[in-house]
């Protein structure tokens, strides 16, 4: 009499994707946190290139150009300086986000704006910081004078 040993039955396997199951309960809460933190960083991160790209645009085209930021709608978009310019991106921001604070004046409309003159130089400087429910925070800071952006 010959015995096939080859492969696993369905206790054993049924046994491991319970461990496997166990495992991923105990972890996920801690991924989550992590999880959170990379959506932060990565908008951030896009956030400073696009302001850095509007400051570029200003220099480049030899009118002034904008990044607006609306805290009630949850987006931000980069336009031109005219009116009759259409927005150039609008960008959602992450469902994360439940706080910004800010150092930037509003402008009549509800909006915070920076804006770059031709020269590349923003219109004052100032601070914006991102802050989710689990309390991660990340700040931008644009500089005064030079439109330096930095990320702290």
């Amino acid at each position: 009499m010959v015995s096939n040993t080859n492969g696993f039955t369905l206790i054993e396997i049924i046994t491991v994707l319970a461990i496997i199951g166990i495992a991923l309960a105990c972890f996920s809460p801690g991924l989550m946190h992590l999880y959170e933190q990379w959506q932060l960083d990565t908008f951030v991160d896009n956030f400073i290139m696009d302001i850095r790209f509007s400051r570029q645009l200003a220099i480049s085209k030899g009118y002034r150009h904008l990044v607006e930021l609306n805290l009630e709608g949850k987006y931000y978009y980069l336009r031109g300086d005219y009116v009759t310019q259409p927005s150039l991106k609008k960008v959602e921001l992450p469902v994360c986000i439940q706080t910004i604070t800010t150092t930037f004046k509003k402008n009549p409309s509800g909006y915070i704006t920076i804006i770059f003159n031709e020269n590349g130089a923003p219109g004052g400087g100032g601070t914006i910081e991102f802050s989710t429910k689990n309390d991660k925070k990340a700040t931008i800071t644009v500089l005064p004078v030079t439109g330096r952006v930095q990320k702290k």
